[in-house]
């Protein structure tokens, strides 16, 4: 090593450089740092110590660092778990560690938090997971429902008071599987579909849906008088919103009363008014009616978590909540929404003999009344259908008669083999087989096979057939 004053003049400028990094890491450590003196008297302390107890280092400095901690002493130990008295009085759960004049103070409660993420970040894997599996189950029961539904309504002997029942059944089944695609959604970290939502239209849902399965002795009123409805949101969330405030309502009138349900713009902004001429609200608990796990139902009847989730939900659409409320007077809740341009086509349903076509349709689907279903809106048609519960003997059918079949519908999740297993038997026996996927579960879309996520209206099922066998069509003309 040279000992030039210039050698001597660059090792120290090292050195500072040196001290400064580690004064910085020091400094700026997530973990509590004190430099403590021979007698454990606070020579100095870092910025997330500062933080933590609320006292600056000029206040410490001198101090026993003992006078912080409870129980243990720092001379007893030089590992051990404790407890950091703030300015305010608030004891900090830590562990502490002493390297000679060095103490280190974890924060035991945001250790606590991170190992609580992980915890978390495993649930949502397993809901999602779980999630998976009942939206497959509850998507094949509403596939069931809503066929049937759709079914009948097509029947010319059915009375007009069976089509609005038949229609209430079809509108609820269609909402029960948006919460499933919700749920599946929340689950897998998907982001939610906007959409113009037309509120009148929900309202109008709900009022119906209400008026057939709440008491009687409450009256469901409607005034919509907004003209501009629509706003830019997830249809069943808001559908969820309205009919959670319409059930609080109800709950506060158990010996009956009105609800009113109300509309009108302001500005460019749509106010949704929801009112109960029930007990009120005392003043005691009005701070209270958005938080979370607060409820006045008791555990057997509520979880705490309606309110909350109807402003969550609001605010997630750029929007507002309040109240207004009077002991024995009732209550309204006033809902402030942005208004948007509605949408630009809206879905009509078609009638089942509507669509004539032809050609011979092989169904793989282990679940009866799915099966039943698709089996009937294709003969309605015009389609030749062919149909299996069990995958292995489609299989050998498709085999013996693949030049016979335009199509196979698939479902994706079956026992002994699933859907994408089939396609590729299939494929290999006839390559330019047309498939159509069919799933409950959210997902398994193929590149270059048509998809139908269960439950599906009539339309949109023969839609995705259509293009189906359009293609096959194409295919072979390009032969």
């Amino acid at each position: 090593m040279s000992d030039s004053p210039a050698d001597i003049e660059l090792e120290v400028r090292q050195l500072r450089e040196r001290v400064r990094l580690l004064e910085a890491l020091l400094r700026h450590s997530r973990d509590l740092l004190f430099c403590v003196d021979a007698h454990g008297r606070i020579q100095s302390l870092n910025d997330a110590a500062e933080r933590a107890i609320g006292y600056s280092e000029h206040e410490l400095v001198g101090r026993p660092f003992d006078d912080l901690i409870a129980p243990a002493s720092l001379a007893n130990a030089t590992q051990f778990p404790a407890a950091l008295t703030t300015r305010s009085g608030v004891r900090i759960p830590v562990e502490i560690r002493r390297e000679r004049r060095i103490v280190v103070a974890t924060d035991l409660g945001e250790r606590k938090a991170l190992e609580e993420n992980a915890r978390q970040a495993q649930r949502m894997e397993t809901l999602g997971l779980l999630a998976g599996g009942i939206a497959h189950d509850f998507n094949n029961l509403l596939t069931g429902i809503l066929g049937h539904a759709y079914l009948m309504q097509t029947d010319p002997g059915v009375s007009k008071d069976h089509i609005e029942a038949l229609e209430v059944i079809i509108r609820s089944s269609e909402r029960a599987a948006q919460l499933t695609t919700q749920l599946l959604g929340f689950a897998r970290g998907k982001k939610t579909h906007l959409a113009p939502v037309d509120l009148h239209h929900i309202i109008q849902d709900i009022a119906k849906l209400l008026r057939r399965t709440i008491d009687k002795k409450v009256r469901i009123t409607t005034d919509l008088t907004a003209t501009e409805c629509h706003v830019v949101g997830d249809a069943s969330q808001m559908y969820q919103v309205l009919l959670n405030l319409c059930l609080n309502a109800r709950d506060a009138m158990p010996d009956g009363g009105e609800i009113g349900i109300v509309t009108k713009n302001a500005g460019r902004s749509i106010v949704i008014s929801v009112s109960d001429t029930g007990t009120g609200i005392p003043e005691d608990i009005r701070d209270h009616i958005f938080e979370a796990f607060f409820t006045t139902k008791g555990s057997e009847r509520g979880t705490g978590m309606g309110l909350a989730t109807v402003k969550a939900i609001v605010r997630n659409h750029g929007g507002a909540i309040n109240l207004e409320t009077e002991v024995d007077e009732g209550a309204v809740f006033h809902i402030t929404l942005p208004v948007s341009a509605p949408a630009q086509s809206p879905v009509t349903r078609v009638a089942l003999h509507s669509h004539r076509a032809s050609g011979t349709i092989l169904v793989i689907e282990d679940e009866a009344c799915v099966r039943h279903v698709l089996e009937q809106m294709l003969r309605g048609f015009g389609y030749d259908v062919v149909c299996s519960k069990d995958v292995i003997w489609g299989i050998e059918y498709f085999r013996e008669h693949a030049t016979q079949i335009d199509l196979v519908i698939l479902d994706l999740v079956m026992p002994a083999l699933n859907g994408i297993e089939c396609l590729e038997m299939m494929r290999a026996m006839a390559p330019e087989v047309k498939v159509v996927l069919t799933s409950g579960s959210g997902n398994g879309e193929v590149p270059g096979v048509e998809y139908l996520p269960k439950p599906y209206q009539p339309e949109q099922l023969a839609e995705v057939v259509r293009r189906a066998l359009h293609a096959h069509v194409a295919a072979a003309s390009a032969d």
